[in-house]
C-alpha cells in the first residue's frame, strides 16, 4: 500500500539523496524515465522480466484508457461545436481533452526518453483536479438550472468546490514518487490524501445530484411531461452512477484495496465519471426534442377564453353571457397525452 509511513526508516531515508525542486525534496528514483529505468544493469534476470512484464501490462492499461479518452474527446467536441457557449459542453470537452493528452503523453514516456515519473505523475495530478472541477461543475450547472437560477447554489457550489484544488497542492507538496519493478511510477502519499480527496468530491456532488434528481422527479409528478419524464429518469439515474463512482473508487483508495495499484483508481474514477456525464449531457439533446405539454387535467384551453379584442372583432359588445362563458371553459385534453 503506497502510503507514506513516517515511523518506518524506509520512510524518510531516500531523503539523504534526493535532490530539490522549489524547495520540493524529489526521490531518486522518481526522476528517473522508462529508458534508463529499464537500462540499469541488473545482476537478476527475474527483476528484468518482472520489470518488463510491468511495463507491457501498464501499456495496454493505457491504451486501453487511452482510447476511451479519444472517444469522449470526439463526442465533446461535437457538442462545443453544436453548443458553443454551452457550459457543461466545455466542462465536458475540457476533461476528456486532458485525458487524450495525458494519454499521450504516458506512451511517449512508455517509448521515449526525457520524461520522468515525477513529470507524469504530477501532470496526471493537475488535470485530475480540473477534471474533478468539471464533473463538479456540471452537476452545479444541473442544479442551478433546475431550481430557476438562484443565486445561492453557485456561491454554495463556489465555495465548496474550489477545496478540490487542494488535491494537486498536496501531490507535489507532501507526497514522492518513485518506481517499482512491477507497478512503474507509485505515488507515495500521506494517509490523510484519500480522505481529503472523498471529502472535497464526494459530499459536494451528492448534493448537487440529490438537487437535481429531487427537482426533476416533482415536476415530473406536477407535469407529468416526456420530456420531465426522461429527464427525471435519466438525471437520477447519471447522478447516482456519478456519486457511486466518487464513493467507490474513494473507498478502495482509503483502504488501499489492490495495494499499489490503488492509486490508479483516481485515474479510473476521472475516466469513469467522465463518461457518464458526457453520455448524460448529450443525452439533454434528445430530452430537449420531447412533447413537453403538461399532462395535468388543471390546464385550460387558453384559446376558449374571450377578450374583450375578439368580442369587439365579432362587432358585438361584451354581455354578461358571454363573460360567463368563462366559468364553462373546457380542460385542454388530447388524447396522446392520457395517462
Amino acid at each position: 500500500m503506497p502510503v507514506i509511513n513516517y515511523g518506518h526508516s524506509n520512510a524518510t531515508a531516500w531523503q539523504a539523496d534526493a535532490t530539490s525542486l522549489w524547495g520540493i525534496l524529489l526521490h531518486p528514483k522518481g526522476e528517473l524515465d522508462t529508458f534508463n529505468y529499464m537500462t540499469e544493469p541488473l545482476d537478476s534476470l527475474a527483476e528484468t522480466r518482472t520489470r518488463v512484464i510491468g511495463l507491457q501490462s501498464q501499456t495496454l492499461a493505457v491504451l486501453l484508457t487511452t482510447a476511451i479518452f479519444v472517444r469522449n474527446f470526439n463526442i465533446s467536441l461535437r457538442m462545443v461545436v453544436l453548443r458553443i457557449r454551452t457550459l457543461s459542453a466545455w466542462c465536458c470537452f475540457i476533461p476528456s481533452l486532458l485525458g487524450a493528452i495525458f494519454g499521450g503523453m504516458v506512451v511517449y514516456a512508455f517509448l521515449f526518453s526525457g520524461l520522468s515519473c515525477r513529470n507524469t505523475v504530477w501532470f496526471s495530478g493537475f488535470i485530475n483536479t480540473i477534471a474533478i472541477m468539471c464533473n463538479s461543475a456540471i452537476l452545479l450547472q444541473k442544479a442551478y438550472l433546475v431550481l430557476c437560477r438562484q443565486r445561492w447554489i453557485i456561491i454554495f457550489g463556489t465555495i465548496f468546490t474550489l477545496p478540490q484544488l487542494g488535491f494537486f497542492a498536496i501531490i507535489v507538496l507532501d507526497c514522492y514518487v518513485t518506481v517499482e519493478p512491477k507497478e512503474g511510477c507509485v505515488l507515495y502519499y500521506p494517509l490523510y490524501l484519500p480522505l481529503y480527496w472523498f471529502f472535497a468530491s464526494v459530499p459536494i456532488n451528492l448534493f448537487f445530484s440529490a438537487i437535481f434528481s429531487h427537482v426533476t422527479y416533482q415536476q415530473y409528478r406536477t407535469f407529468g411531461s416526456e420530456a420531465w419524464m426522461y429527464l427525471a429518469r435519466d438525471g437520477i439515474q447519471t447522478m447516482c452512477l456519478a456519486v457511486l463512482c466518487n464513493f467507490v473508487c474513494g473507498v478502495i483508495i482509503l483502504f488501499g484495496i489492490g495495494g499499489n495499484y490503488a492509486i490508479m483508481f483516481y485515474i479510473a474514477d476521472w475516466l469513469l465519471s467522465s463518461t457518464i456525464l458526457i453520455n448524460h449531457c448529450q443525452n439533454m439533446r434528445k430530452a430537449s426534442m420531447l412533447p413537453n405539454k403538461p399532462k395535468t387535467k388543471n390546464l385550460i384551453n387558453l384559446s376558449q377564453i374571450p377578450t374583450s379584442n375578439t368580442v369587439r372583432s365579432r362587432g358585438k359588445p361584451p354581455t354578461a353571457r358571454s363573460v360567463g362563458r368563462i366559468s364553462s371553459i373546457s380542460p385542454l385534453t388530447q388524447p396522446s397525452f392520457h395517462e
